[in-house]
């Protein structure tokens, strides 16, 4: 049965002006990516962060590692390609899961594949200034 990997970044650093439409940006960037599963973008005012989060294909448990590093590159290169001010940014990797990606149909109750419920939490410490 096929797996995805989903990670959630944190983006802190100087998100002066405009934040939301920079994360609407961002947003659209990842989408423009195909191998990107189900991107999500969210402005965190209270704690001034911007919360990326994502699935990528996953070929085999014992790769896991190595595409949180994709992922956070990925994040890189959409973050550099919708960034107006060379404010310096910090990528850090929040959490990283294994889901089931049996099938693609959303559930009406959770907005969630059929099958992806099987969650293993994962601290990964992997950080990323841009």
């Amino acid at each position: 049965m096929p797996f995805s990997l989903r990670s959630r970044f944190c983006l802190s650093g100087d998100f002066s002006a405009d934040v939301a439409s920079r994360a609407a940006s961002l947003r659209r960037e990842l989408e423009d990516r195909p191998w990107m599963l189900r991107p999500e973008v969210a402005w965190d005012a209270q704690r001034v962060r911007v919360t990326v989060e994502f699935g990528s294909e996953l070929p085999g448990p014992e790769l896991r590692e190595m595409l949180v590093l994709v992922q956070t590159r990925e994040v890189h290169d959409c973050l550099s390609r919708t960034r107006t001010s060379r404010a310096r940014v910090t990528i850090e990797v929040e959490d990283s899961w294994i889901e089931e990606a049996a099938c693609e149909a959303r559930t009406a109750e959770t907005g969630l594949p059929r099958g992806a419920s099987s969650r293993e939490a994962t601290r990964v410490g992997h950080k990323r200034a841009c």
